[in-house]
């Protein structure tokens, strides 16, 4: 893996793919190396090994929604940048107005969302009359539980990241973000 390239991490749709449009577009502009899933995992590419590699980034630029928050794709690609520490000096992230992480009352709406999928599953599973061969649920149970451990962990950091508008990115021309971008990959 290159130090140069930038990994971006996002839900599809919205708002959201909208901000990448125009991050992505920006720093092909600057001639940087920019991996963005919808372009780069090729048809019949693995989807979590894909997410794996973002992990390992050395630059992930983040957009953070409520989408993002309860899906369980880029939540996993946010446990695996977790997974690789250094994650406040990796991450570099645009939070969406809809994204509800400033307020106690709304970041416990992310805690209760992922512990009803969580007892969904586990109810779900209860279910089974033969147990043989599901690995693969009992993973996802284990990843969802993972997601649980490190959500708030998560959203206090970037509460208390000073994170910039979407609306200061784009009118700046991305300048901070370009600028805090280079830094680290010139290092």
């Amino acid at each position: 893996m290159q130090n140069s390239e930038i990994f971006i991490s996002y839900a599809w749709g919205g708002e959201s793919e909208e901000m990448v449009n125009k991050i992505y577009n920006f720093f092909l502009e600057k001639n940087f190396s920019i991996i963005r899933d919808k372009i780069d995992l090729g048809y019949k590419g693995n989807i979590k090994e894909f997410m794996q590699k973002i992990g390992l980034g050395k630059v992930i630029i983040v957009v953070i929604s409520d989408k993002y928050l309860k899906s369980e794709n880029c939540m996993f690609e946010m446990l695996e940048i977790n997974r690789n520490k250094d994650t406040w000096e990796r991450i570099f992230p645009i939070v969406l107005s809809n994204a509800k992480i400033y307020d106690e009352i709304d970041r416990i709406d992310y805690l209760n969302f992922w512990d009803i999928k969580i007892e969904e599953l586990k109810l779900k599973i209860k279910t089974i009359i033969n147990p043989v061969g599901i690995g693969a649920v009992i993973e996802k149970v284990n990843q969802y539980n993972d997601i649980r451990r490190i959500i708030d962990e998560i959203m206090e950091m970037l509460r208390n990241m000073n994170t910039l508008t979407p609306e200061i990115h784009e009118k700046t021309g991305f300048e901070s973000l370009y600028l805090a971008v280079n830094k680290v990959i010139n290092n």
